[in-house]
């Protein structure tokens, strides 16, 4: 581990860093940071105090740039959520600076990723909007190329996702009924009894002549009940398996339908 000298962006203090990481935590603040910036800031600190008068030397960053390093370096740290935060700190506070925005919508898809909740999808086009309306022009012009492939991706997935729904309505309507093992574990009970109760009548008409023949058939009749049981119990969980299946699959076609709403919401957007 190759150990470097750095200064925090956001609090200023003296660091030693990993100069193989990419971004870190300050120890003095607990704001994150990028540690090819915290370095290049203690190099050039350095650089021009020897040459430079020190009233002159102007290496402090404002506020909203370092409120951006430190959201930028959390993403680099995996910490998406309290990038976001971040970044909603910064458009608050500085609703003019383009790259805020920008932030808020590569921190709430995680680095432009169209794999995210549909809803979200909407919101991050909304915070790319805003992010064109205040950059400045040529900026907003490679801004708005970027956000199009953005939209056309989430398009494409969104209606990806909605060439499922028609089958996924044939299967709901096929379990709409009951399942024929269901009917036919059914019907096969109710033969079982009929036949338990034929051989139990037989068995009773025959207890008075043939005792050994009527314990014979009491026996079987036993047997039929319990397997007619067994049926009727198979036929049962065949039934909930189907239900279970049906209401899973109401959950998604209802997820679809609002699929629907966001591809029309998203379409609407124009940069």
């Amino acid at each position: 581990m190759a150990l470097v000298r750095a200064v925090c962006t956001a609090c200023g203090s003296n660091l030693e860093v990993d100069d193989k990481k990419e971004a870190a935590i300050c120890p003095y603040c607990g704001a994150a940071y990028v540690v090819e910036k915290a370095r290049d800031i203690y190099l050039t600190n350095n650089a021009k105090i020897e040459s430079i008068h020190a009233d002159t030397v102007n290496i402090g960053k404002n506020e909203e740039d370092r409120l951006y390093d430190s959201a930028e370096a959390l993403i680099k740290l995996g910490k998406s959520k309290d990038a976001l935060s971040t970044f909603q700190k910064m458009t608050n506070s500085y609703p003019y600076d383009y790259r805020g925005w920008w932030g808020l919508a590569k921190a709430e898809s995680n680095g432009l990723n169209t794999m995210i909740p549909e809803k979200s999808m909407v919101s991050v086009l909304e915070h790319m909007e805003s992010a064109i309306k205040v950059a400045p022009d040529d900026i907003a012009e490679e801004l708005k190329g970027k956000a199009n492939r953005y939209k056309d991706s989430c398009i494409e997935t969104l209606k990806s996702r909605m060439n499922e729904l028609p089958k996924m309505k044939a299967k709901f309507n096929t379990l709409c009924k009951p399942p024929k093992q269901s009917r036919m574990l059914a019907l096969a009970g109710i033969i079982t009894i009929i036949l338990a109760v034929a051989v139990f009548v037989i068995g009773i008409t025959a207890e008075g002549s043939n005792p050994t023949l009527c314990k014979a058939l009491m026996f079987v009749s036993v047997a039929l009940l319990i397997i007619s049981i067994v049926l009727g119990f198979s036929s049962t969980k065949a039934n909930n398996k189907n239900t279970r299946e049906k209401d899973a699959l109401e959950v998604e076609i209802n997820k679809l339908n609002k699929t629907d709403e966001v591809l029309n919401d998203v379409s609407r957007i124009v940069f």
